[in-house]
């Protein structure tokens, strides 16, 4: 299997590093606010990774953090006159809902930061004493020009990362680059939600978080870490650097990073407020239109969101969904035919091409109508049956179709108007204008309208 490894710019040869075993780290949420859509994305993708590594046999371990001690959360409840146990557990709690309601599972592991206050501690003073890292009235900074391939990772120099430092960064540090391993809290206000440490009352760094949780859960050394691409710099870059100096060697296999969710082209972001809360979306929208809107794009490229492109994938499953009802599947008793198995398997093998994947989903349901057509309807049923068991790889067509299709949508289109279709693409096919044909056909999935050419009838179904 291949997947494109940040760090190498390239797609590399999955090779885990103990048989038949991967171990993933993910960066979580920082909980001080509701799930949004981008969030809702990043969770399906690595989801479905793991699942599907699971699928081939593989024993899995997935760690994803919870960071819930951080400044903005420190903020947000003094805002909220709200303890800052009662605000994460509730944005927690909220985010579990979220993600069951999206019909994925946990993972394996979710650790919070507030419970590694000692190992965070430990590892700072590792650093320090091994003169990677230095004190500063009261906070404490990794020096980066310890780290000789600092900038690999997001492929950049440091005289390059140094031209987009603030000028209001601090003057006492060796180098502009430098990064916070502990911030001393400054603001009374804040005292009661710090840390003591042997350097002043304050919080830990963000990146040292990471670094400390996947090495308790993970090791010196695991196969996959994920996150978004807003993460390569300077999280990752950070979080690369400060691990490799503590353990030695490279801590990590691949880098793995998932597009944006953007808004008018620009990225989805509590900090820009220009979120769409998910559980808004998953009451208004199926959490399989929801998965499938995220499948149509590679994982690695951004998304550009509206709302038409969630009524287009709500028509997309409608029409998977009602070939469904109508040829009822049946299992096979003899062997499956893997053809559009192997298809589906080599594009998830290519670093999870599920754009690739869908289009052969459709490949199946076409095989379905063109074999019906001529009146084959077992086989027509059996290939069904694979419909279904390659959907459900994808975390899709995991519902009975009569339940799926009680969705209502607004149908805007009349009657008298279907009809006049149907009357000039029956007429188009009798005098051999295909291309016409179809192209109608095409148009009329657009108005929730699925019209397959079954044999000796022509059958038309929608919501109507």
């Amino acid at each position: 299997m291949f997947i494109f490894n940040t760090l190498n710019n390239s797609k590399d040869l999955l090779i885990p590093i103990k048989f038949n075993t991967l171990k993933t780290y993910v960066c979580g949420i920082t909980v001080y606010d509701y799930c949004h859509l981008g969030h809702g994305r990043n969770m399906f993708i690595f989801y479905l990774i793991n699942k599907y590594f699971k699928s081939r046999g593989y024993k899995i371990k997935y760690v994803r953090n919870i960071t819930d001690i951080d400044k903005k959360i420190i903020k947000k409840s003094i805002k909220n006159k709200e303890s800052m146990k009662k605000l994460t557990k509730r944005i927690i709690n909220s985010i579990c809902k979220d993600e069951k309601q999206l019909g994925l599972l946990s993972p394996d592991y979710e650790p919070k930061v507030s419970n590694y206050k000692n190992s965070i501690i430990y590892y700072i003073k590792k650093l320090i004493k091994k003169d990677f890292a230095y004190i500063i009235n009261g906070n404490v900074y990794f020096n980066i020009n310890k780290h000789k391939i600092y900038g690999m990772l997001s492929n950049q120099t440091i005289k390059f990362l140094d031209l987009f430092l603030s000028k209001k960064d601090n003057k006492y540090k060796k180098n502009k680059l430098d990064f916070s391993l502990w911030k001393k809290l400054t603001t009374p206000t804040q005292f009661k939600y710090s840390w003591d440490s042997p350097w002043s009352v304050g919080l830990p760094g963000w990146h040292i978080e990471c670094s400390v949780l996947s090495k308790i859960y993970l090791g010196n050394k695991f196969d996959i870490h994920g996150g978004g691409l807003d993460l390569i710099f300077p999280h990752h870059e950070n979080e690369k650097a400060q691990s490799e100096l503590i353990f030695c060697k490279p801590h990590v296999n691949i880098w793995m990073h998932s597009g944006h969710l953007n808004i008018n082209d620009k990225k989805m972001s509590k900090s820009l407020n220009n979120i769409i809360i998910l559980r808004s979306i998953l009451n208004q929208y199926h959490n399989e239109v929801i998965k499938y809107f995220f499948l149509l794009t590679h994982y690695r490229k951004s998304i550009n969101f509206t709302k038409n492109q969630l009524d287009i994938a709500f028509n997309s499953l409608k029409i998977f969904y009602k070939t469904i009802n109508f040829i009822t599947p049946i299992k096979r008793k003899e062997k499956n035919n893997n053809l559009f198995y192997n298809k589906l398997i080599l594009a998830l093998e290519n670093d999870f091409n599920t754009v690739k994947a869908i289009s052969i989903l459709f490949e199946i349901m076409y095989k379905i109508k063109n074999i019906f057509d001529l009146g084959k309807i077992k086989p027509a049923q059996d290939l069904c049956f694979e419909l279904i068991r390659l959907g459900k790889l994808l975390g899709l067509l995991n519902y009975v179709p009569t339940k799926f299709l009680k969705t209502n949508i607004c149908f805007n289109i009349k009657q008298k108007q279907l009809e006049t279709l149907f009357l000039i693409r029956n007429i188009s096919k009798k005098e051999n204008f295909f291309l016409q044909s179809d192209k109608l056909r095409t148009s009329l999935f657009t108005f929730d309208v699925f019209l397959p050419d079954f044999y000796k009838r022509n059958l038309w179904y929608s919501s109507l």
